[in-house]
């Protein structure tokens, strides 16, 4: 992709609304913008206007000199602007075919559309951002909820990077001390002591390694924290679900089977997103499309973070067995609620709450199920449960999958590296895996980089950034 023409793209969301905003970025922004955009009040064109500039003035066709609309346009110089090149960016009315007219002008007099995520690719390698940075603008630009934002703040505004350098460093200067080691084998010299060294190399793997298992958190806080809602047929479980949401969001009937599909919805606590995935009923069938949604079932419990098991204090044992049988492989964590517990006796909830705790379940909540301030028992144990998850400003935590593998494979390099200081290694060896850790804490923040690299990264984002 060449870097030394001019681009440009629309910004603000497709579709009618009151203000549309153009970016213009190359070596003849300004050049180009002289040719479609004539100041008012006696200013000077925009390629004599000084950076952090705005000016008013109409945006006309090239040919003919028709007006197409009025609006601003603010002057970036290079170096000073996002992508440290020459950058326009335009304000105008927000009418689709106003933005289109303009973006057919730029085009005409020498600029070109954008490629997705390109305005931040020219960042990067102009080294305005780090690729970590670059990474967390588009996470900034989809977050939903709060933990997620400040999750991508902190990444777009360095300390992510900052804390990715710090342990690089402490991995430069290990490894520097072993490459004199190297040169001066001859000398039979050891410039730090193993055990130190091996005290050294522990603490930085455990810094390294907590940061990568951060990713789960991320990909949590970004995504929404997943909860399955499962149970035999019509034990509820689409109840609650509305219940939760405050809206008919799935269908409730008396009908076993109804729910033959996994259904979603998203509730916010406290500024943090869940995903309450509705499943289908888990019991012995022969039905083929209920058994491909008790398919479905399980694999959403196989990805959620806690699984919601809705238990009627009267049905069987057997039936009770059957559905924890399911549950029990690669669960993370279950909670039973009991409900219909306002129709039931403190018989039957008791018998059910003592054969759940004898198949190892940890926490009975009682629920009716069918009143709405009930829901505020089950939020007060999604918020009680999920605390932990809560972003606090500043918190440095991995938000993708490809700074999680680098960190990863960073952190095992330096338990080979540990290994083979407790084994007595040559020097040689220790060196290459020390090498190899800090190549992989490089990767994090982008210090090498591929073009094939960039086109994976950038291909997520939007045309405008």
């Amino acid at each position: 992709m060449p870097v030394h023409d001019t681009i440009c793209a629309i910004t603000t969301p497709a579709g009618v609304s009151a203000v549309g905003m153009i970016k213009v970025s190359g070596p003849s922004a300004l050049s180009i913008m002289d040719r479609i955009f004539v100041p008012m009040r006696k200013s000077s064109p925009l390629s004599r206007t000084e950076g952090y500039r705005m000016v008013y003035g109409h945006f006309v066709d090239h040919r003919s000199g028709e007006m197409i609309d009025d609006g601003m346009a603010l002057v970036y110089r290079a170096p000073h602007s996002y992508t440290g090149e020459e950058m326009v960016e335009l304000t105008l009315h927000g009418s689709p075919l106003i933005l289109s007219l303009v973006i057919e002008q730029l085009c005409d007099v020498g600029a070109r559309v954008a490629e997705r995520g390109e305005f931040t690719r020219r960042a990067v390698l102009a080294g305005k951002l780090t690729l970590g940075g670059a990474e967390a603008v588009n996470d900034v630009i989809m977050a939903t909820n709060r933990s997620a934002l400040r999750m991508s703040l902190t990444q777009m505004t360095g300390r992510f990077g900052t804390r990715i350098a710090e342990l690089r460093d402490g991995l430069i200067r290990i490894a520097s001390l072993l490459e004199l080691e190297l040169d001066f084998s001859e000398e039979d010299v050891d410039f730090v002591s193993r055990p130190e060294l091996l005290q050294s190399c522990e603490a930085l793997r455990s810094e390294v390694l907590s940061l990568s298992e951060s990713y789960r958190k991320g990909e949590a806080v970004k995504r929404g924290i997943p909860i399955a809602i499962v149970g035999s047929p019509n034990v509820g479980k689409s109840t609650l679900l509305n219940n939760l949401l405050g809206e008919d969001r799935a269908i409730v009937s008396d009908v076993e089977g109804t729910t033959r599909d996994t259904i979603e919805g998203h509730l916010f606590i406290d500024g943090q997103e869940f995903r309450l995935i509705d499943t289908a009923g888990l019991r012995e069938t022969e039905d083929p499309v209920e058994s491909l949604g008790i398919g479905r079932t399980l694999r959403e419990v196989s990805s959620a973070l806690l699984v919601l098991w809705m238990v009627d204090p009267r049905e069987t044992t057997d039936a009770v067995d059957e559905v924890w049988r399911k549950l029990t492989d690669g669960v993370p964590e279950v909670v039973v609620l009991l409900n219909k517990s306002d129709e039931t006796t403190l018989e039957e909830r008791t018998r059910m709450t003592s054969h759940l705790t004898s198949l190892g379940v940890r926490e009975v909540v009682e629920i009716t199920g069918r009143v709405l301030g009930e829901a505020k028992k089950v939020t007060d144990l999604l918020h009680r449960h999920f605390a932990n998850l809560v972003v606090a400003e500043g918190e440095v935590v991995v938000s993708n999958l490809r700074q999680a593998m680098a960190l990863r494979r960073a952190a095992d390099g330096l338990s080979r590296v540990a290994e083979g200081l407790r084994s007595d290694q040559p020097t040689v060896l220790l060196a290459q895996d020390l090498r190899e850790a800090t190549a992989a804490m490089g990767e994090v923040i982008g210090d090498v980089v591929t073009e094939d690299l960039l086109d994976s990264i950038f291909a997520n984002f939007c045309i405008g950034k």
